[in-house]
Protein backbone atom coordinates (compact mmCIF):
# COMPACT_ATOMS: atom_id res chain seq x y z
CA UNK A 1 0.00 0.00 0.00
CA UNK A 2 2.87 2.28 0.79
CA UNK A 3 4.82 1.87 -2.22
CA UNK A 4 1.67 2.36 -4.37
CA UNK A 5 0.55 5.88 -2.17
CA UNK A 6 4.10 6.69 -3.22
CA UNK A 7 3.40 6.57 -6.99
CA UNK A 8 0.57 8.49 -6.84
CA UNK A 9 2.43 10.99 -4.97
CA UNK A 10 4.60 10.98 -7.73
CA UNK A 11 2.13 11.16 -10.48
CA UNK A 12 -0.05 14.02 -8.94
CA UNK A 13 3.94 15.80 -8.94
CA UNK A 14 4.58 15.24 -12.29
CA UNK A 15 1.20 16.50 -13.13
CA UNK A 16 1.53 19.62 -11.45
CA UNK A 17 4.69 20.30 -12.99
CA UNK A 18 3.20 19.23 -16.56
CA UNK A 19 0.33 21.79 -15.30
CA UNK A 20 3.01 24.64 -14.64
CA UNK A 21 4.88 24.18 -17.66
CA UNK A 22 1.58 23.81 -19.87
CA UNK A 23 0.99 27.42 -18.52
CA UNK A 24 4.66 28.38 -18.82
CA UNK A 25 4.30 27.94 -22.54
CA UNK A 26 1.00 29.40 -23.05
CA UNK A 27 2.48 32.51 -21.28
CA UNK A 28 5.26 32.65 -23.57
CA UNK A 29 4.05 32.68 -26.78
CA UNK A 30 1.19 34.53 -25.71
CA UNK A 31 3.52 37.27 -25.13
CA UNK A 32 5.41 35.96 -28.10
CA UNK A 33 1.90 36.99 -30.24
CA UNK A 34 1.43 40.24 -28.49
CA UNK A 35 4.87 41.66 -29.43
CA UNK A 36 4.01 40.30 -32.93
CA UNK A 37 1.30 41.96 -33.03
CA UNK A 38 2.50 45.63 -31.84
CA UNK A 39 5.34 45.17 -34.35
CA UNK A 40 3.07 44.43 -37.58
CA UNK A 41 0.44 47.00 -36.14
CA UNK A 42 3.83 49.57 -35.71
CA UNK A 43 4.67 48.72 -38.59
CA UNK A 44 1.05 49.51 -40.12
CA UNK A 45 0.61 52.93 -38.86
CA UNK A 46 4.25 54.01 -40.59
CA UNK A 47 2.61 52.60 -43.87
CA UNK A 48 -0.36 54.14 -43.61
CA UNK A 49 1.00 57.25 -42.51
CA UNK A 50 3.27 57.30 -45.28
CA UNK A 51 -0.07 56.48 -47.96
CA UNK A 52 -1.41 60.04 -46.32
CA UNK A 53 1.90 61.92 -47.07
CA UNK A 54 1.99 60.94 -50.65
CA UNK A 55 -2.08 61.25 -51.07
CA UNK A 56 -1.56 65.06 -49.94
CA UNK A 57 1.13 65.41 -52.07
CA UNK A 58 -0.50 63.77 -54.98
CA UNK A 59 -3.41 66.21 -54.17
CA UNK A 60 -0.80 69.19 -53.74
CA UNK A 61 0.43 68.24 -57.33
CA UNK A 62 -3.36 68.22 -58.68
CA UNK A 63 -3.70 71.88 -57.22
CA UNK A 64 -0.59 73.04 -58.50
CA UNK A 65 -1.49 71.47 -62.26
CA UNK A 66 -4.73 73.18 -62.38
CA UNK A 67 -3.46 76.43 -60.98
CA UNK A 68 -0.35 76.02 -64.00
CA UNK A 69 -3.52 75.65 -66.54
CA UNK A 70 -5.25 78.54 -65.21
CA UNK A 71 -2.35 80.61 -65.40
CA UNK A 72 -1.81 79.83 -69.30
CA UNK A 73 -5.43 79.84 -69.99
CA UNK A 74 -5.41 83.62 -68.66
CA UNK A 75 -1.99 84.01 -70.67
CA UNK A 76 -3.30 82.79 -73.90
CA UNK A 77 -6.79 84.33 -73.92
Amino acid sequence: MLASESVLEKLKDIEAQLDQLEKDIQDRVSSKLKADAMEIHTKMDVHLNRMDELMGIQETAKLQGNVFLNGLKLEFS
